[in-house]
């Protein structure tokens, strides 16, 4: 498209893939932020040892019983890429609209 022209289909897909991306990568550091507020074991850990166990949660998580990703970490990915791309499309959209009625 020519310079200035705005394309609301590539805004919507550019809003949802960069949604869905930065879901999928963000996923093992909120799992890992999930497991040390919600474990008694890394509550009561001084930095050190909650910094292993977190390293231990991660290594379990990230890896397969065959040695490869583990498809629960691939499962995680894909559902909180999806849910995280929808909802940046609906915000970006929503903040959009705004600028333009008030902008």
């Amino acid at each position: 498209s020519a310079a200035g022209v705005v394309n609301p289909a590539a805004n919507v897909l550019g809003d949802f893939v960069g949604g869905v991306t930065m879901g999928m990568l963000a996923t093992p550091i909120s799992q890992a932020y999930v497991f040390t507020v919600s474990s008694a074991k890394a509550l009561e850990a001084q930095s050190v040892e909650r910094a292993l166990l977190v390293g231990g949660f991660l290594r379990r998580l990230c890896v397969g019983s065959a040695g490869g990703i583990s498809p629960f970490l691939l499962r995680d990915m894909g559902i909180r890429g999806s849910y995280t791309g929808l909802m940046f499309v609906i915000y970006a959209s929503v903040e959009r609209s705004v600028f333009t009625l008030f902008g």
